[in-house]
């Protein structure tokens, strides 16, 4: 992503997601796993590999989200589809 675009609202709001999910997942870890997570996940310290992990969920969740919300927006219109 070009750091002279602002991203998108459905890219940002993925990424919310994604952070929300983390901040989570890092409550339930012990206090040492608690601090390396947020290390290797902190902007001025994560790696350009991690980086790109990161950048492909949320790609993977914008993706999901905006399929979700083409099914849901065709049941609203025509109702719900039977398998």
């Amino acid at each position: 992503m070009d750091d002279q675009i602002a991203p998108s609202a459905p890219i940002t709001l993925a990424a919310a997601l994604l952070s929300d999910s983390l901040e989570s997942c890092l409550k339930h870890l012990d206090p040492t796993q608690q601090f390396k997570a947020s290390m290797a996940l902190d902007p001025d310290f994560i790696s350009p590999e991690t980086r790109e992990r990161v950048g492909a969920a949320i790609q993977e969740l914008y993706d999901l989200a905006e399929g979700s919300a083409a099914i849901l927006i065709d049941e609203l219109l025509d109702g719900p589809t039977t398998p």
